[in-house]
């Protein structure tokens, strides 16, 4: 096959260079040469104005043009032209100098022998070609970068070496403010700690890339939520961290409003509950005022009364205190709950349903289960989530077992919550956590519970697994964080 020509042009006022350099080319059986030739820089820069060239020889001394405006001015607008200086100035600095400014060799004129020049034209132009390469995947790069919505910076060591314009704009600052700023500056004081460990986690390498959450703070002082990945990366050959930022302020926003609906949703089931739960302690209220007015008021029975009223009354005021945080959604932290009596409670609210639902409930609660430092409303609503979605999916196959099982393993609190339902398909167990997915019919579900209870076991060091076969059922296995002392009690009972 026939190879396509080399097209070389050779900028030489000296008519012996030029039949010098012609012959050199003209002998070559690797490669076949085209020669063009311009005695001035000026003939030189008409002839690149209306042909193609693949590579110019230049000497830097001509007629019109002397020293290393000689290169430049060929370069100019023509940034990828593969350029080799023939001269016969035999200056180090000078050679240097027009290297450093785009040459790709510089020739001693005298000097060189035909192998020599061709190896330094088919070099300079590989080389040409693989800068362009490479500017041109940098500038596709650099598109990508710049024209998403996310935020993305480049951080090593403790600064911020690149940041992409959406970045510094949602912080309120230009690309040149951030640039060498420490990257803890952006982030809100109480998660800096959390933020720095990531960063030097993924500097080492250690563990697969990582997305977590965190609070931003703007010039303006303001404070938004962020999702950072973070992706071990080189920067000038050392190991670096980039970082995307994904503003998830409208995401939160949006989320509450459904959890709100999802919660509207709840409480109706919840009243039931109560209504039901009430009803125990309203009539021992009422039976013991019912003897106050019938017997002789003794001492003893008074007594006796009294007790009946506070015990009852107290229970009515917990079962009210527990609807008004369900329905305010006010959180308390520092609680030890036992894991246990929450699910008893929880489950009170499910009685009627169960029932009318044709739902058999195996209660299995281990005796030894260690306490569980746990925000009490948050567990609550996980308990809730767990049994609501069970007990949905048991109205589908007209009724079944519910199953709620405890025990404790390895230092954790073990929950199982199964239903003898028709299970989940294999392609959608992987999305059940997703925000908003969910495999109800539209305005029946908001797609927000579980993911909720996800982000609250995973906020309190637990993890959630599940395990269905359609046609079976499906288990949620939670599993939280035991306090050791009570760990190490349980596991001596």
């Amino acid at each position: 096959m026939d190879q396509s020509p080399i097209f070389v042009l050779l900028i030489e006022d000296s008519t012996f260079h030029q039949v010098e350099i012609a012959d050199m080319l003209s002998e070559s059986t690797r490669e076949p040469f085209e020669f063009l030739c311009a005695s001035s820089l000026q003939e030189g820069l008409d002839i690149l104005d209306d042909r193609y060239v693949d590579v110019v020889i230049l000497d830097l001394n001509l007629p019109d043009s002397a020293g290393i405006e000689t290169l430049e001015k060929v370069r100019e607008n023509r940034l990828y032209l593969p350029v080799v200086i023939y001269s016969g100035i035999e200056d180090e600095e000078l050679a240097l100098s027009a290297v450093t400014r785009g040459a790709q060799d510089y020739l001693f004129k005298g000097q060189i022998k035909r192998p020599l020049l061709i190896r330094s034209l088919r070099y300079a132009m590989e080389r040409m070609r693989a800068a362009r390469r490479l500017a041109e995947n940098e500038d596709r790069y650099r598109a990508v970068v710049e024209t998403t919505e996310d935020g993305i910076a480049v951080i090593h060591g403790p600064r911020l070496v690149f940041c992409n314009h959406q970045l510094a704009g949602r912080l309120g600052y230009t690309t040149d403010d951030i640039i060498t700023r420490h990257f803890l500056d952006f982030i809100y004081p109480d998660d800096r700690h959390r933020f720095n460990r990531m960063v030097e986690q993924t500097t080492r390498g250690s563990g697969s890339p990582a997305v977590m959450e965190f609070r931003a703070v703007a010039r303006t002082g303001e404070v938004f939520e962020v999702e950072v990945g973070a992706s071990s990366f080189l920067w000038e050959g050392t190991n670096s961290v980039l970082c995307s930022f994904r503003d998830i302020t409208e995401r939160r926003r949006l989320e509450f409003k459904l959890f709100q609906a999802d919660k509207l949703e709840s409480l109706g089931i919840m009243v039931s509950g109560v209504a039901h739960e009430l009803k125990n302690p309203l009539s021992a209220i009422i039976g013991a005022a019912e003897i106050l007015m019938e017997e002789e008021r003794t001492d003893d029975l008074v007594d006796r009364c009294c007790k009946i009223f506070k015990r009852e009354s107290d229970r009515c005021a917990r079962i009210i205190r527990d609807m008004q945080t369900f329905a305010t959604g006010e959180t308390e932290t520092g609680f030890i709950i036992d894991v246990n009596d929450a699910i008893n409670r929880t489950l009170v609210m499910w009685e009627d349903t169960l029932e009318t639902k044709n739902i058999r409930l195996d209660l299995d609660l281990s005796r030894y289960i260690p306490g569980a430092q746990v925000d009490p409303f948050r567990f609550h609503q996980v308990l809730f989530v767990f049994i609501k979605n069970a007990v949905e999916a048991l109205e589908k196959s007209s009724g079944g077992t519910l199953l709620i099982r405890t025990s404790h393993a390895y230092g954790s609190i073990v929950m199982e919550f199964g239903d003898s339902g028709p299970g989940i398909p294999d392609d959608r167990v992987s999305k059940i956590f997703d925000p908003f997915f969910t495999t109800k019919s539209p305005g029946k579900g908001t797609g927000m519970g579980l993911s909720i209870a996800h982000t609250i076991v995973d906020e309190h060091g637990g993890s959630i697994n599940v395990k269905s076969e359609e046609g079976k059922g499906t288990v949620f296995t939670v599993m939280l964080p035991a306090l050791r002392r009570f760990h190490e009690n349980a596991e001596e009972s």
